[in-house]
């Protein structure tokens, strides 16, 4: 039987979260998205909602925003992962993620550490919530993933163990932030991989999953212009909107904030010195060089 304390166990890594609990008065509501995560039993949504109080507060991630994160754009070249747009609710972001240009070893070469790595993930999950959503808790993820180029070799290495851990403070701390997942370019070997995987999963978590063979799948085209206006789609995936994705719209309101926080603290953006064969940069940086 998996019991509440094992599903805690099992998200917690066996970290005893009554010993570590949030000082929440008992009158305070527990959040209906963790109640979502946890429809069959209030109390471990409760228990959970706690923990990442504490994790919040002990992380110091309620405040996160207010750091100045001069790496910001020193480290958009190894974790090529876009905010593109919004869905036409204004409700959901296009979270485009591609696996394959995540090289751990790239950020030696760029003089970042992969506690840098993990600093800007929990900051850019934190803007978009927090800063660019206002807070608002029916606002949810269109996560379309790109298997494009993903190995064997991949899924095995250093690499593969950074995005784990990603996906895991996102499914613990982040609870039902997801509303619909939509993959494409899957190596041969990935559709008896994910077979598999949905045997674990919940009902409504598979439910949530959206499988294409290529980005060039009309289906997959079909799919997201369901919730995304066609221009606000890269045209890489069915859409009409051209560009570099460092200049979607999201993409630079995220950037400018950025800017304007490390100014505040009379500090300048680290220089990118680095950056991966073919890497397009910003708009404007090609702008300057050109001039």
């Amino acid at each position: 039987m998996f019991d509440a304390q094992s599903r805690l166990d099992s998200i917690f890594h066996g970290v005893n979260d009554e010993a570590n609990p949030a000082e929440i008065p008992i009158t305070q509501e527990t959040p209906q998205r963790w109640l979502n995560a946890e429809k069959d039993d209030p109390q471990l949504a409760r228990r959970r909602w706690k923990f990442t109080e504490k994790w919040r507060v002990d992380q110091g991630v309620n405040r996160i925003l207010e750091i100045p994160h001069v790496n910001y754009e020193k480290i958009k070249p190894v974790f090529q992962n876009y905010y593109y747009s919004v869905d036409r609710e204004g409700r959901c972001p296009l979270y485009i993620e591609s696996p394959a240009l995540l090289d751990i070893e790239n950020l030696k070469k760029a003089g970042l550490t992969i506690d840098d790595f993990i600093f800007h993930y929990i900051w850019i999950t934190e803007y978009i919530w927090t800063e660019y959503f206002e807070g608002n808790e029916e606002s949810k993820t269109l996560l379309l993933m790109d298997l494009e180029d993903v190995s064997l070799s991949t899924v095995r290495g250093k690499s593969m163990d950074i995005i784990k851990k990603m996906m895991k403070i996102f499914g613990t701390h982040y609870p039902e932030r997801t509303e619909k997942a939509f993959i494409c370019n899957g190596p041969w070997w990935f559709n008896s991989v994910y077979s598999v995987v949905k045997l674990i999963l919940n009902k409504n978590t598979v439910a949530k999953f959206n499988v294409f063979s290529s980005n060039k799948s009309k289906s997959l085209a079909e799919a997201l212009k369901k919730h995304i206006d066609e221009d606000k789609i890269p045209l890489k995936y069915g859409g009409s909107c051209e560009g570099s994705m460092l200049d979607a719209p999201v993409e630079k309101k995220m950037r400018a904030f950025a800017k304007s926080v490390v100014k505040k603290c009379g500090l300048e953006m680290a220089p990118c010195e680095w950056t991966p064969p073919g890497y397009e940069g910003y708009a404007d940086e090609a702008s300057e060089s050109v001039a």
